[in-house]
């Protein structure tokens, strides 16, 4: 969280994603990626706190349906075994 809040800091200062990626001592596509997760207009604003809020529900999002589901996970696996690929 607080390098978010750094990040929206400088961003909010007009430096670029490459300035704050040196500053952070962060990949450029790091800094990118993270400012792409809370804007929906080419940069136009970035929230620390909406970023976080969001990584959070996409993290609960993606691991609730199948880890507590172990009919659903015993399937996926068998399959994955059997070379299944997700569109089968």
């Amino acid at each position: 969280m607080q390098e978010r809040i750094q990040i929206e800091k400088h961003f909010d200062n007009g430096l670029s994603a490459s300035s704050i990626a040196i500053l952070l001592g962060r990949n450029k596509s790091t800094v990118s990626r993270e400012l792409k997760k809370t804007r929906y207009k080419s940069y136009s604003s970035y929230h620390a706190q909406l970023a976080a809020a969001r990584v959070c529900m996409e993290k609960n999002y993606g691991r609730s349906k199948i880890k507590d589901n172990k009919r659903l996970y015993g399937f996926v696996v068998a399959h994955l075994r059997k070379k299944w690929s997700p569109e089968q």
